[in-house]
């Protein structure tokens, strides 16, 4: 695992400091999100979905896939399943661990050389347990994973507006909690480009349109994110300024 990088020369700290850094602010400002439901420390975060998201980081790793151009890939599965725990109580208590495994490895198809088979593959193999249940990961869970990470996956296309096409979001709408798994995926990259350089215009712009091709009646369970999605495109404002870098002498 990675434990620092590098930013124009400067070894800065261990990334997954810094998440706990980005968390931790998230908690404490006011003008944003509630603090999450359970927080102790990073490590017991990754160890809700540990086998996927290890599996999953490794696999963009090898393709050399970084997140804002300095980052491990893996700090966004990170911060995308900190925000599912933080909403995982709007998930019955049985499926919780799908929706883990599907937020740890939603990017997997779309971003890396893995097919469908792969991830499903990947998972028959891992030692997987339920926290909530204590049980083996059944098959029929993980083919629900697998189902969920290739809804969320983009269609091919030469722009983005071609990639997340009507038939993608149809795909969401017709998977049980993909629609979840996508907003923990929206939620983390505003929460990151307004905390890291004061930008969400991209995602602000087409939210409006983003909520309205998610409309589903499981939706309606997930009104507590999408109202967390506006007010963090409503306040921009934090209580600290957004991480800087330092620059050279």
């Amino acid at each position: 695992m990675e434990t620092s990088f590098r930013v124009g020369g400067y070894l800065v700290k261990s990334y997954l400091l810094i998440l706990k850094d980005l968390t931790h602010c998230f908690e404490k400002s006011p003008n944003t999100l509630t603090c999450f439901h359970s927080y102790d420390t990073l490590e017991r975060m990754i160890k809700l979905s540990d086998e996927i998201l290890k599996w999953a980081g490794d696999e963009h790793s090898k393709i050399g896939q970084m997140y804002s151009t300095y980052l491990p890939y893996r700090f966004h599965l990170n911060l995308a399943v900190r925000i599912a725990d933080k909403y995982i109580e709007l998930i019955p208590e049985e499926d919780r661990e799908i929706v883990r495994g599907a937020v740890a490895s939603h990017d997997l198809l779309e971003d890396t050389h893995n097919t469908y088979n792969d991830l499903k593959n990947a998972l028959w193999n891992m030692p997987l347990m339920d926290e909530e249940t204590h049980q083996i990961l059944t098959g029929d869970k993980i083919t629900q994973i697998c189902e969920i990470v290739y809804a969320v996956t983009n269609e091919k296309g030469r722009n983005r507006k071609q990639r997340a096409n009507d038939r993608y979001y149809k795909g969401i709408r017709e998977t049980k909690y993909a629609s979840f798994v996508k907003l923990c995926d929206r939620i983390a990259n505003v929460l990151f480009g307004i905390m890291f350089n004061g930008e969400s215009e991209m995602y602000e712009k087409e939210n409006p349109m983003f909520l309205v091709k998610l409309q589903s009646e499981e939706l309606k369970d997930y009104e507590q994110m999408i109202y967390d999605l506006d007010r963090l495109f409503a306040t921009k404002a934090f209580s600290f300024q957004p991480l800087t870098f330092p620059k050279k002498d």
